[in-house]
């Protein structure tokens, strides 16, 4: 049986009343100033400026990733905040998601993260470029399923 509005919401009251502090807000004004920046060289920058422990961990955090990963969501983020409808951030997410999984580094990091587990990988992808982002063919292009009644 699918839940009723009302026990949705008495669902979300008890869980909500439980929820721990948010494990970042010690590093609020950290986190404003250090990912401020426009690029993740920036980013790192302000990191290693900042000199603590806990922005240390970011960078060693980040350093893991797949640089060019990294820049999309960097992309990701200053495009979305442009958008103001939900199907135009699933098509750029789709667009994405639907080209990233033939690039090498993705096949990389499932390899390193997942496959052979040695969390070595060996990144090639550091260049940021408009190509995954672009759009897709018209049949190919994300779309809401239409509902039928």
């Amino acid at each position: 049986m699918i839940a009723q509005p009302d026990d949705v919401s008495n669902i979300l009251d008890a869980v909500q009343s439980n929820l721990p502090a948010a494990n970042f807000t010690e590093h609020e004004a950290q986190i404003a100033r250090c990912f401020a920046a426009k690029t993740l060289g920036e980013i790192i920058a302000e990191l290693e400026l900042d000199g603590s422990d806990w922005a240390q961990a970011q960078i060693d955090e980040i350093t893991k990733k797949s640089p060019r990963s990294c820049a999309v969501a960097l992309r990701q983020l200053e495009y979305g905040a442009k958008l103001t409808d939900f199907t135009d951030v699933m098509r750029m997410e789709y667009r994405i998601a639907s080209r990233i999984i033939f690039e090498p580094d993705f096949a990389e990091g499932v390899r390193a993260f997942m496959l052979d587990k040695d969390n070595a990988p060996v990144w090639t992808s550091i260049k940021m470029d408009d190509d995954l982002f672009a759009d897709l063919p018209r049949l190919e292009e994300w779309s809401p399923l239409e509902r039928t009644s």
